[in-house]
This record gives C-alpha cells, structure tokens and sequence, in this order.
C-alpha cells in the first residue's frame, strides 16, 4: 500500500482516509 498522505488526509488529518479513499474497510471502536 502507497503510504503517501493523500490530499484529503492531509487537509483533514486524518491518516484513516488513506485506508478508505483506496476502499479498504476500516474499524474503529468508542473507548
């Protein structure tokens, strides 16, 4: 996997879009 920031991640920094921008599912859990 590319792990160069995508423009929308580093606009929003949030390194989770890099994983859904390339359409790789993701879970996140409230603590």
């Amino acid at each position: 996997m590319n792990k160069t920031p995508t423009f929308l991640e580093k606009k929003e920094k949030l390194e989770q879009l890099r994983f859904l921008e390339k359409g790789i599912k993701i879970k996140m859990a409230e603590t």
